[in-house]
């Protein structure tokens, strides 16, 4: 997701495409549900979002068969080097 570099360095790519696309995280959290056959708090996708964690590489590819590929890990990879100082 080359528009998070150029949008805000620090916006997890997760946030971006809630924002970009107008979803809150209570929906996305149903949609991911689906995506793992099982449900998912809202508070799973909100820490994800802010950045305050980073998902698993399991969760990774369950965000991005849930973003239909928009959220790929690595936009996480390229998010993590950004915000450890690492680029």
């Amino acid at each position: 997701m080359a528009s998070a570099a150029q949008s805000n360095e620090l916006e997890t790519p997760l946030a971006l495409y809630l924002r970009e696309n107008g979803i809150t995280q209570a929906v996305f959290a149903v949609s991911l549900g689906r995506v793992r056959g099982c449900p998912i708090g809202q508070p799973h996708v909100s820490k994800w979002a802010s950045g305050a964690r980073l998902p698993s590489r399991a969760t990774q590819l369950e965000l991005e068969l849930a973003t239909r590929g928009a959220v790929t890990r690595s936009d996480w990879e390229t998010y993590r080097a950004r915000r450890d100082g690492e680029v």
